[in-house]
Formats: C-alpha cells, sequence, structure tokens
C-alpha cells in the first residue's frame, strides 16, 4: 500500500466509522429532534419512553433537515433580520453518534429573503434549497465536504399576487422538495402556484408554472417515490390535490383528484400520505399507476396539528404543547408533554 493511500485511509476511517454510526440511528429512529421558539430539544428514544439529551439554542426554527449522507442537520431561522442585515438565516449542526448536536455555522440568506419555512437537500447533498416567505424568494446554497453551507449559487425572486387580500398580496414561498430527476417542486401559497425548478450549471432556473385554484394558498409538495405523481396541500381552501408529473421533465400535468385536507406528510417508504382534517389523522396508499388514494385508517386526534414528520415504522406530529410518536403498524401513541409548542419536528 502507498503512503498516500493508507494516509487517506487513516483520514477518512473515524469519520465512516461515525456515518456508520448515525445511519444506524436513523434506521432505528433513535432520536427525536424537536423545535421550539428559541431551541432545538434533543430526545432519546427506547423502547417506547423518551429521555431529554439536550436543548441547544436556536432561534425561530421552522424546518429541520438531515444531510443524506453526512451526520449534519440544518435549521430554518424563521426571522425578519439577522446581523443587522434584512434576511432570515439557516444554523447548521454536526451530529453525533449519540445524537447530540454541536453548532457549526449560522448563515443568513440573500438581502431581503426573510422568515424562510423550508429547508431542502438535494439527493446528492450538494445543494440546500431555502425558501423565503418573506421577500418571495428562493436561495440555492452549495453544500461543503464538511457538511456547513457554502455560497448562495442561486437566487430566484417571484412576484404576483392570489386572491386573498391578507395572505395573497405577494409571493410567499412556503416548501419546496427534490424529485428524483433533480427538480425542484416548489409551493407558493401567495400566488397560487406550484414552480418546477432546475439546475442547470450550478445555478437556480424556473423551469415552468403551474397554476393551482384561485385561493387555494398551496403550502406544501410531496412527489410519489415511483415520480409519476405529486400532492398538493393547500392551506386557505384546506384541501389536498394531486396531480399528474413527468420527472423526467418536471411538467405538472392535469389534477386527478381533490379531497378536503388541512396539512400532510408523505411517507416514502411506504407510499403512504398522511393526512391532517382537522378531526382526525388520516392514513392512506397512494396508488403509484393511478395516483389515486385508498384510506387505510382514520385515527382521532386531539388539539391542533402543528407539524408532523414519518418515516421508519412511526410518524411524528406536534400538537400544542404535546408530542405524539404514532406507530404505523399498530397505531399504538406515545405522548410526550412539553412546556412549549413545537414548530417543526424530526426522527432520526
Amino acid at each position: 500500500m502507498y503512503r498516500r493511500e493508507f494516509l487517506k485511509i487513516a483520514a477518512l476511517t473515524p469519520m465512516a466509522i461515525h456515518l456508520g454510526q448515525m445511519r444506524a440511528a436513523v434506521r432505528d429512529g433513535r432520536f427525536a429532534y424537536l423545535g421550539t421558539p428559541q431551541a432545538l430539544h434533543v430526545f432519546a428514544i427506547r423502547r417506547g419512553k423518551w429521555a431529554l439529551l439536550q436543548e441547544i439554542a436556536c432561534e425561530a426554527p421552522s424546518c429541520l433537515a438531515l444531510h443524506p449522507s453526512m451526520p449534519e442537520l440544518y435549521a430554518t431561522n424563521e426571522v425578519r433580520e439577522f446581523q443587522g442585515f434584512p434576511t432570515g438565516s439557516v444554523t447548521a449542526f454536526e451530529v453525533g453518534a449519540d445524537g447530540h448536536l454541536s453548532q457549526i455555522q449560522r448563515t443568513k440568506l440573500s438581502l431581503s429573503a426573510t422568515l424562510p419555512r423550508s429547508i431542502a437537500i438535494s439527493p446528492d447533498g450538494a445543494y440546500a434549497l431555502i425558501t423565503a416567505h418573506g421577500g418571495g424568494s428562493y436561495n440555492l446554497f452549495s453544500i461543503n465536504h464538511d457538511g456547513s453551507l457554502g455560497y448562495i449559487r442561486g437566487v430566484m425572486k417571484e412576484i404576483g399576487s392570489g386572491l386573498h387580500p391578507e395572505y395573497q398580496a405577494s409571493s410567499h414561498p412556503q416548501h419546496a422538495c427534490f424529485d428524483g430527476n433533480g427538480h425542484i417542486l416548489a409551493a407558493d401559497l401567495g400566488t397560487d402556484r406550484i414552480h418546477v425548478l432546475s439546475l442547470a450549471d450550478g445555478g437556480l432556473h424556473l423551469q415552468g408554472r403551474h397554476q393551482v385554484a384561485p385561493g387555494a394558498g398551496p403550502a406544501k409538495v410531496a412527489v410519489h417515490p415511483a415520480g409519476a405523481f405529486i400532492a398538493i396541500s393547500n392551506s386557505l381552501n384546506n384541501s389536498i390535490c394531486v396531480y399528474r408529473y413527468d420527472s423526467l421533465h418536471g411538467f405538472v400535468g392535469e389534477q386527478v383528484v381533490a379531497f378536503p385536507g388541512r396539512a400532510m406528510v408523505l411517507h416514502s417508504e411506504r407510499s403512504m400520505l398522511i393526512v391532517d382534517t382537522g378531526k382526525s389523522l388520516d392514513l392512506y396508499q397512494w396508488q403509484s399507476n393511478t395516483g389515486q388514494l385508498r384510506l387505510l385508517h382514520s385515527v382521532d386526534v386531539r388539539g391542533a396539528v402543528t407539524a408532523m414528520h414519518a418515516s421508519q415504522g412511526s410518524i411524528l406530529l406536534a400538537s400544542g404543547k404535546e408530542v405524539v410518536r404514532m406507530s404505523l403498524d399498530d397505531l399504538s401513541m406515545e405522548r410526550v408533554p412539553l412546556k412549549q409548542p413545537v414548530h417543526c419536528l424530526l426522527s432520526a
């Protein structure tokens, strides 16, 4: 073995071990990360019991995301000003093998990109896309080899308005996600549009727009794992709509189905769409060939659901000052009381 090869292996081995431990933790669903107004709370989950491991400062977290291959967690900070500038920010944390977080960075968005609502990491882990509710803009960051955010590689600012004078006076990007072919689908509550964005030459480009029903207020996008359909949750008219989708070309087609619902979350591994109706949590099997939704279960929930996350064999949901972990196998629930409301959450 050459000396250069030995040094390269020696340098990578600790990180490889760390990544292996972290991936095992992710598969087991051993930790939960909850965002309250001024902090992230880390819980260890063992045999249905929750133990608080850590509280770490994090201003106004609104969305959490994990890097697909590195032990990094990102939180959008839903603020109007950072470091004296009219902009929001994103905080990056290293995730230890024991679940603990260590802040490595807090970086500002582009000017006027305030109140960020979501962050999506590209499947290859090279980019992060942030939607800014204030300023009507999207920010594309490169991600460095250590997991920290690099430079802003692209900024796109949208204009327009909708029917509702209070909530749709201007563009308000709410959520974005990547499809399997690298396109970005984004929901703009203010303009009643679904934007399809593309990454070309490391930049951010508009590929197409799809207009939804006037006054609907699209708030979240989910892509079926097979790539042929997307689901949109609309927060102003409380509806869930499914559309045909060409993931190869990034084209949104005709509407397939629409039904009442306040919010939704996708469980990709099981092709399940979980819908909050305001009275119950409805679990649907999302058909890959027709896009239709087959109701599996309807579970009563108490209180308004403020955040949901689905992974492994369960769903996490926040309702008031309580977090519920529900098994998707037997629908059993673990309830965890908290002292503050939860705005975002993630299990890992």
